[in-house]
């Protein structure tokens, strides 16, 4: 069956929008230095959520929380570039298929090679020669940002485990305030109470919570 043309163009508009919303979903969440609104983004996120949610409900012990919601941040990182890709894939292949002499199939063969950078399928003409071009410019850049964004996260979850480690020695684990108190004000079965210690950690973890909220937010 052959598709008409009219319909072919009304799937490259769409597949135009699928790779805006791809690029902008990229654009607000690894470059501009604030929460994104990427409707894509917060879906992605909301998904990740509650998978990780009903797991969570058959996980009673705290310990294998911990280590269940461990993972959460790379499920998420992985989901986003999982998502970006596929939708970027699906726009691109959509925008193929009106210079596609071959159907809808070589649409997405031509997409995947170009998207991937495997380059062993390119299409005829100019303007399939464009797209494809783009195409690869584009999975080249979600890719590279992805994994140059790494680095600042793990800078980030060491500066907040040094401070969760520290704040371990002093109040347990898990942490609360009732044990902090203790230790500091009975000084471990010292008798010398060392609560004047207090308006430093206090201090230092104001900045640390302020610290924890910019980067993890952006």
């Amino acid at each position: 069956m052959i598709t008409p043309l009219a319909a072919r163009v009304v799937a490259a508009v769409v597949g135009g929008l699928l790779v805006l919303t791809s690029a902008s979903s990229v654009t607000g969440t690894l470059i501009v230095s604030r929460a994104s609104r990427s409707r894509l983004t917060r879906l992605i996120d909301r998904a990740v959520d509650w998978a990780y949610q009903v797991a969570m409900a058959r996980a009673a012990d705290y310990r294998r929380r911990d280590r269940l919601l461990a993972t959460q941040a790379a499920a998420i990182l992985l989901a986003q570039l999982a998502v970006w890709l596929v939708v970027a894939y699906v726009g691109f292949a959509l925008l193929l298929w009106p210079f596609a002499t071959r159907g809808v199939v070589s649409a997405f063969i031509d997409a995947g090679s170009s998207l991937f950078t495997l380059g062993f399928a390119v299409p005829a003409g100019a303007v399939p020669a464009v797209i494809v071009f783009m195409a690869a410019a584009v999975g080249l850049v979600i890719i590279t940002l992805q994994i140059a964004y790494l680095p600042t996260l793990y800078a980030a979850f060491n500066r907040r485990e040094t401070e969760v480690a520290l704040l371990n020695a002093r109040a347990g684990v898990p942490s609360w305030g009732p044990e902090l108190l203790a230790r500091t004000h009975y000084a471990l079965g010292s008798g010398n109470s060392t609560l004047d210690t207090m308006p430093d950690l206090y201090a230092a973890w104001e900045r640390w919570a302020a610290d924890v909220t910019e980067s993890h937010t952006t």
